[in-house]
């Protein structure tokens, strides 16, 4: 996330290992689609999505990279537009991920400006580089 400055932070929230759901449920205070990681979210954590804080998916905890999707798609499933602080990141991951076109773009319009573009454009163009070079 360092190419479009945002903080992973705003995407996920770390508890310690021994909290319970309930505990999770009631120390959410966004609104918005967001990852809850029971343990460090960078190596093999217990993930929940929370969006208004409520528990998508309470059966069993995701994996990181499950719950990353889930909280993705959950902006389109419940027609939220992407906060202006994670849009860059969102946006590259619609593009480039998920391949969804500009016309289903999620981003407010008045976030979209001309310094956001070419930074944009440069994460998509090095990651379809790194998907090329490791598909061949």
């Amino acid at each position: 996330m360092s190419i479009m400055k945002e903080d992973a932070d705003l995407m996920f929230i770390s508890f310690k290992d021994t909290n319970a759901l309930d505990e999770l449920q009631s120390n959410i205070s966004s609104t918005r689609p967001v990852v809850t990681c029971l343990g460090d979210k960078w190596t093999n954590p217990q993930c929940f999505v929370f969006v208004d804080k409520q528990c998508l998916w309470e059966h069993e905890p995701l994996t990181i990279q499950e719950a990353i999707q889930i909280m993705f798609m959950s902006y389109y499933v419940f027609n939220i537009n992407y906060p202006k602080e994670l849009a860059g990141i969102l946006q590259f991951i619609q593009s480039c991920m998920f391949d969804i076109n500009v016309e289903g773009n999620k981003v407010n319009r008045r976030i979209f400006n001309d310094k956001f573009v070419p930074k944009l454009l440069k994460c998509m163009k090095e990651y379809n580089d790194y998907v090329l070079k490791w598909s061949n």
